[in-house]
């Protein structure tokens, strides 16, 4: 391989790398954060999805439902349905990371509810960058194999569309984990939280804000190891 295209390939892997160890770092501190907030405090707080069904009521929110789904492995809230789906642990949890977990899904409903714009571009626009998200390695491996510059620049352009997607929608996600904060600091979840749970809280709900981001990041995560397994040679 020619020197200028070893050190090209090199760069790639770099940059590549550094986006993997951000992507690992805002996901282990999400981890930690839930892991932090999951001790069952039954005689405190009341189960997430009672949570979420106060915070939805007090938000004149009504029509939204909580519903327990053992197929899902994550909260999410369906627009279309106007349904919050909690997986099982987060719906029985009686502890402060199943309750900010819940409460963040309910931001959204509030979100939708006064007609967020940024909430409802990025309904719409989802589709199309996961589409994006799934083309961008082969044409990058392509171009790579090949020798082709432009497909490796198309490449990083498309990565490089996904990534500020990601980074468009994380005010998206910040204002609901506010939204959810503001409910469990005003007594929503009973006597209200303070000291190391509402800490707990607020660090939780921020990792999940930037749950968005960190997915777009991890999704590189083998690009390194397949450049240097399979189609990259240093010789």
């Amino acid at each position: 391989m020619r020197k200028g295209a070893r050190s090209q390939h090199m760069g790639y892997v770099a940059v590549v790398t550094l986006v993997v160890v951000v992507g690992l770092a805002l996901r282990l501190w999400g981890a930690y954060a839930l892991r932090a907030g999951g001790d069952e405090r039954p005689g405190e707080f009341p189960s997430a999805s009672l949570a979420a069904r106060k915070m939805l009521d007090r938000a004149g929110a009504g029509q939204v439902s909580v519903r327990l789904s053992r197929q899902d492995r994550v909260a999410s809230y369906d627009m279309d349905a106007r349904t919050i789906r909690l997986p099982e642990g987060v719906y029985h949890g009686r502890n402060i990371a199943a309750i900010a977990v819940a409460c963040h899904e309910c931001g959204h409903a509030e979100q939708q509810l006064e007609g967020n714009v940024m909430l409802c571009a990025r309904a719409s626009a989802t589709p199309v960058f996961s589409a994006v998200s799934q083309a961008w390695l082969p044409v990058l491996l392509v171009g790579l194999v090949l020798d082709v510059a432009a497909l490796r620049v198309a490449a990083l352009v498309l990565l490089s569309l996904v990534l500020l997607f990601q980074f468009a929608v994380v005010p998206v996600e910040l204002d609901a984990s506010r939204r959810a904060v503001r409910f469990i600091e005003s007594g929503g979840i009973g006597e209200g939280v303070s000291g190391a749970p509402l800490v707990q809280a607020r660090s939780i709900l921020r990792s999940l804000a930037l749950t968005y981001l960190s997915m777009a990041m991890l999704g590189v995560v083998d690009l390194p190891l397949r450049l240097a397994a399979r189609y990259v040679s240093w010789s």
